[in-house]
């Protein structure tokens, strides 16, 4: 007889415990859900010094950059871009297909020899210059 009182107090104490245990499982989810999610606006444009100023160095200071400036050009900084060389300005913010920079290398005009911007660095020209030419 005490033996089957301290089963059923322990088969309720249990079953209790266990609706305790799914009501506050259900109040949190219901709390996460009530809260607004705030989203960060992540700026996907690409900026020089943060992905376009490496890719010109590995591919284009060699002949633009401080030692050499064929033409005139010297693509080391975003103000010597815009000032261009022996034919005007690199490039045209807001407009790649009227930039001569992203023309020549676009159209694999340039570098004129060695390894090449691949698709993807070509895509990020595009997009950076399109995207106002940002810092």
């Amino acid at each position: 007889m005490l033996m089957r009182m301290f089963s059923e107090f322990f088969r309720q104490l249990f079953l209790y415990g266990l609706y305790i245990l799914l009501a506050s499982l259900m109040t949190g989810c219901f709390y996460t859900l009530q809260r607004p999610l705030i989203l960060k606006k992540v700026d996907r444009s690409p900026g020089f010094e943060r992905d376009i100023r490496a890719m010109m160095q590995k591919f284009c200071f060699d002949c633009h950059g401080a030692k050499h400036r064929e033409a005139g050009l010297d693509l080391r900084t975003l103000r010597a871009i815009l000032s261009g060389g022996e034919s005007g300005p690199a490039i045209v913010p807001g407009i790649a297909e009227e930039s001569i920079l992203f023309e020549m290398v676009s159209d694999g005009h340039m570098p004129p020899e060695g390894k090449r911007p691949g698709a993807y660095q070509i895509r990020r020209l595009r997009q950076w210059i399109v995207s106002g030419a940002q810092p």
